[in-house]
């Protein structure tokens, strides 16, 4: 556990750094078909397959997002280009800040920049100064 943020480290290959593995929530053993972003207070919502990586930024010219930002306001509220990825690790589902500028949060504790941390039902991401919420969507 990381001791400054009280939040569960992973190592690259999603398993946990420093907490058994019976100490850590687990995910349902058949993973959500899609994740749900609701952004803010529902001032947006996105509905992203966990089939592959999920990308949380802005939207460039040049490159492309999963889950655009942009319409919030994101680069005002210090939202990288590729601020946050979400992948499948095993049969978690895990969360890592790409060293984004201004940092992101999960339930209120910062996340060290490429470190992976396991995602869960309703949990809150602050990427930037912008808040969403997590939902898993099982088909």
């Amino acid at each position: 556990m990381d001791e400054n943020s009280g939040l569960v480290l992973y190592d690259g290959n999603g398993a946990s750094a420093s907490t058994p593995p019976s100490a850590t929530r687990r995910l349902p053993s058949s993973l959500p078909t899609y994740l749900r972003f609701v952004i803010g207070e529902g001032a947006g919502v996105y509905e992203v397959q966990t089939a592959r990586p999920i990308i949380i930024g802005r939207n460039t010219s040049s490159q492309s997002v999963d889950v655009d930002l942009t319409p919030f306001e994101a680069a005002e509220n210090g939202v990288s280009r590729q601020h946050l990825k979400i992948e499948i690790f095993g049969d978690r589902l895990m969360v890592k800040d790409l060293n984004s500028v201004n940092g992101s949060r999960l339930n209120g504790a910062t996340m060290t920049p490429q470190h992976v941390y396991q995602l869960q039902q309703g949990d809150e991401l602050k990427v930037g100064r912008i808040k969403m919420r997590v939902y898993f969507v099982y088909n």
